[in-house]
């Protein structure tokens, strides 16, 4: 289709109007996209109240829904052989736990390490290796089948990879211990009604998760629904 001369000349104010809508709007979703609260992105619209799940501690005690009732939770998915995100991330964590012993007395808090490699990552072993970070912390573990009923819930993703040695590739021979675990590398926020409330995104900071999380303790002040102030505020416009 060709656009004659004459039609441009005629609707110059008209095609003008147009563009600069158009550049206006996207001009607002980018301003919007870069300095929305971080807040707003961190929790959830709806958050997702938990169904049963059964775990095993580092102490070899059951870890449950039931064990996210009553306390704020902060946990993360990871595996002890993570040769990256996993330790830095509950390095971080540690120093979150200490910025919030100080100052967040009147609210139960815990923290909580999932391994989603149960294969290598023994209840024994994730005992020893989660005091390395903080002797407070909980470590479990579980299944595959068992972890997926967990994960399934909040869309927590883990996957074995499973690189071959080079030398045995010829033999169709995979390495057993010698593999990585892919997986979600957010920290996912349980309010004390066992309900997911908010994600943190990585990388983490325990400055930023500190403040946040104070930010969120805030809002969570109505005591016949547990839910964000966020949320409260979109059910009372609609």
């Amino acid at each position: 289709m060709t656009v004659k001369p004459s039609f441009l000349q005629n609707n110059r104010i008209f095609i003008v109007l147009v563009l600069s809508t158009i550049t206006v709007v996207l001009l607002w979703r980018l301003y919007s996209v870069q300095f929305k609260n971080p807040l707003e992105r961190i929790l959830l619209d709806n958050p997702i109240s938990m169904s049963a799940f059964t775990l095993q501690t580092g102490d070899k005690k059951p870890f449950t829904d039931h064990q996210l009732r009553g306390n704020w939770t902060f946990l993360f998915f990871g595996y002890t052989s993570c040769p990256d995100v996993c330790p830095t991330t509950l390095s971080e964590m540690a120093t979150l736990n200490k910025l919030l012993t100080k100052t967040n007395e009147q609210n139960q808090i815990q923290i909580v390490f999932i391994s989603v490699d149960p294969k290598r990552d023994t209840v024994d072993h994730l005992k020893n290796f989660i005091a390395y970070f903080d002797k407070n912390f909980i470590a479990a573990t579980g299944s595959i089948e068992q972890l997926n009923v967990l994960t399934d819930q909040i869309k927590a993703r883990h996957k074995r990879l499973r690189p071959i040695n080079k030398q045995e590739q010829k033999q169709g021979q995979e390495q057993d211990n010698e593999y990585l675990v892919e997986h979600s590398a957010d920290i996912f926020l349980f309010d004390p009604n066992a309900k997911l409330i908010a994600k943190f995104p990585a990388p983490h900071y325990s400055e930023d998760i500190y403040k946040y999380f104070n930010d969120i303790i805030s809002r969570n002040k109505n005591p016949q629904t547990g839910i964000s102030q966020k949320n409260a505020s979109n059910r009372n416009t609609q």
